[in-house]
């Protein structure tokens, strides 16, 4: 009898461990995923990003960033209002052509995907759009036409020493590359691209030249230029701003 009564104070005590510890462990899951700071652009409960602790190291924390709840899919942006547009903070990461065979989330998440411009032109979520050539230098007037004023100092597997993103646009190049390059909706000609007929489509570039000291003013430069490939099948990264 005592020793049936031993058994029954052993097992009430470690089922009263085992709860203490399962309540422990949902507030420490609380704890790792803060709902983000900042004006939000949208809400409810979305999808961090899988890869959010090597996101968040190219981002400024001096900036109070908003946030942007994609409804299709979940996904979770940063936002900065710039004068008076607000942009995206983050490429976008809407996957528009799904595949079993692209499993690279990680790294959606960090660099967001490419898009033919057909695609740039509708991929936005409700409420954003393809920024115009205009509104990319409007963007880039409010921040004194200063390229390191809209980059990181992380610029793919270099320092970029005078890289200041004073403004929280926090941009930088995908893997492997030393330029980043944006779709603007505007066609060569000035004209509004249409998914029904495509002309080429005016990108807004900012390109690390090769030279030894890439904090040198002559290393960094913006430039606005339709692709040189075909509009049809090239892809670049897509920045939205909101309607």
């Amino acid at each position: 009898m005592k020793k049936y009564s031993l058994y029954l104070s052993l097992l009430f005590a470690v089922v009263l461990c085992l709860t203490a510890c399962g309540s422990d462990s949902a507030t420490d899951a609380g704890a790792e995923n803060p709902t983000p700071g900042g004006n939000s652009s949208s809400s409810g409960s979305g999808t961090s990003n899988k890869n959010d602790s090597k996101v968040g190291s190219f981002y400024n924390p001096a900036i109070a960033y908003g946030q942007l709840i994609d409804a299709r899919d979940g996904n979770v942006y940063r936002t900065v209002q710039i004068g008076s547009q607000v942009w995206m903070a983050q490429n976008l990461n809407y996957n528009s052509n799904p595949s079993p065979w692209d499993t690279r989330e990680d790294y959606y998440a960090l660099y967001g995907r490419l898009y033919t411009l057909k695609t740039a032109l509708t991929v936005c979520p409700v409420g954003w759009h393809l920024p115009s050539i205009d509104e990319w230098k409007k963007l880039y007037s409010v921040v004194g036409e200063n390229p390191y004023a809209l980059v990181t100092k992380k610029w793919n597997n270099i320092e970029l020493e005078r890289g200041t993103d004073d403004y929280g646009v926090s941009i930088f190049p995908c893997s492997g590359t030393y330029s980043a390059v944006y779709w603007s909706s505007t066609t060569e000609d000035g004209f509004l691209a249409t998914v029904d007929e495509i002309a080429p489509a005016l990108c807004f570039k900012i390109i690390a030249n090769s030279c030894s000291n890439l904090g040198d003013d002559t290393c960094l430069f913006v430039r606005i230029e339709a692709p040189s490939m075909n509009a049809q099948i090239v892809q670049y990264s897509v920045r939205c701003v909101q309607d």
